[in-house]
């Protein structure tokens, strides 16, 4: 999103769009540097952090699963779409809920 706008569209099958819709991409792009690098800095000790990462995780997983069914119940967008970047998100939530340690290991 945020090196290549322009290809964001076609990975998830939109139609070709607009310069206005590139530059949104790219921005919203941006706005995922931070939580990335901060996701590897805490990844360096991810025992010390685990509870960091797994309620980000969590909730960031969790909030796209909410608004995807929104916008699918409202008709904005098609399962043609969102079907991929569904099943991964899930998949994700599923193993930081269930799969990630809940106590330190010594």
């Amino acid at each position: 999103m945020f090196v290549a706008p322009e290809q964001t569209g076609a990975l998830y099958n939109f139609p070709e769009g607009s310069d206005e819709f590139k530059y949104l991409d790219g921005l919203l792009g941006s706005m995922f540097v931070m939580p990335a690098v901060g996701f590897f800095l805490v990844a360096r000790d991810s025992v010390r952090h685990r509870t960091w990462v797994q309620a980000t995780g969590i909730m960031g997983y969790t909030l796209f699963l909410i608004m995807t069914i929104y916008y699918l119940v409202r008709g904005t967008i098609g399962w043609d779409i969102v079907t991929v970047p569904y099943i991964i998100q899930i998949v994700f939530l599923i193993a930081l809920a269930v799969l990630y340690p809940s106590k330190q290991v010594d």
